[in-house]
């Protein structure tokens, strides 16, 4: 299985509902390291899916449009990034100011 909720799509090249097809060198890479295999760079396609090629020998992770029979897409989440939350300008304690009115002085 592969670590950091990514998945391999079933044969037909279609990822899980909710996810999409890996298009970074770096995460494929990662990927193929994460569970002790290769990258191939090989026919490298820049922007092209990460794919799990089971009958390449040796078996490798590659990004090519060349796909095999039994290739698998790398599929991650499908999810936009949280927005950072805005930040909320510090409001300065409210001060509270009491005045006193001097006491008439008696004569």
């Amino acid at each position: 299985p592969l670590q950091n909720g990514y998945k391999l799509s079933k044969l037909g090249f279609i990822c899980p509902e909710g996810y999409k097809a890996v298009q970074s060198r770096s995460t494929c890479e990662e990927v193929a390291k994460s569970v002790g295999s290769v990258f191939s760079s090989k026919d490298f396609e820049k922007g092209k899916p990460c794919q799990w090629c089971g009958d390449c020998r040796p078996q490798a992770f590659r990004m090519t449009s060349q796909f095999s029979p039994h290739a698998k897409f790398v599929c991650k989440p499908d999810v936009e990034p949280t927005p950072p939350m805005p930040r909320k300008r510090a409001e300065k304690p409210a001060l509270l100011l009491l005045s006193q009115s001097p006491e008439p002085i008696s004569t």
